[in-house]
């Protein structure tokens, strides 16, 4: 199931949300190469940085791991959605990645 600009919105802190909104089409396109890299390094961070979250909190669920903070996490559908849609800002900046060294390649 596609996630909506809403669903991403809600998920994403603004920071994050920004990052996000930079990875789609008409943008990513406009980014120079630097930009680009630098763009591609932070989403990265984040991506990771939510999965090992989401992770640990699994993990607090079912008992596996002490709690972070005074209580254990109850749920996860936050930092599901939010791993989902940088993994998803992810692959778009892949794919960028390729096509831009598809086109160097061929000049």
């Amino acid at each position: 199931m596609a996630i909506t600009k809403k669903q991403e919105a809600r998920a994403l802190s603004a920071e994050e949300h920004e990052l996000v909104r930079k990875s789609h089409h008409p943008e990513v396109k406009n980014l120079s190469d630097g930009d680009f890299r630098q763009l591609l390094n932070l989403v990265r961070e984040r991506r990771d940085r939510a999965r090992d979250e989401a992770n640990r909190r699994r993990r607090e669920i079912r008992g596996k791991a002490a709690p972070k903070g005074v209580t254990s996490s109850r749920a996860d559908e936050g930092s599901k959605l939010k791993v989902s849609v940088l993994a998803m800002a992810m692959r778009r900046l892949n794919r960028e990645a390729q096509r831009r060294r598809n086109i160097s390649e061929r000049t």
